[in-house]
């Protein structure tokens, strides 16, 4: 899990924004998947209550 805080990606350490950007799977909230260069990852928007997005996540092959 990487917090983006409100200077988006730029704000990221190095190894952090790495992650995101090569990532196959990025979940977050619509602002937040906002602040993140279209690429070729999955995108699934956190949602509430949580378990939605856990039920969304899952079938992606997130954690395991």
């Amino acid at each position: 899990m990487i917090g983006i805080g409100e200077d988006g990606v730029a704000g990221l350490a190095p190894a952090a924004r790495t992650l995101v950007e090569t990532a196959e799977v990025l979940v977050g909230g619509v602002r937040h998947l906002a602040m993140v260069a279209e690429g070729d990852a999955e995108r699934i928007i956190w949602e509430r209550p949580l378990v939605r997005t856990i039920d969304a996540i899952e079938p992606a092959g997130v954690g395991g």
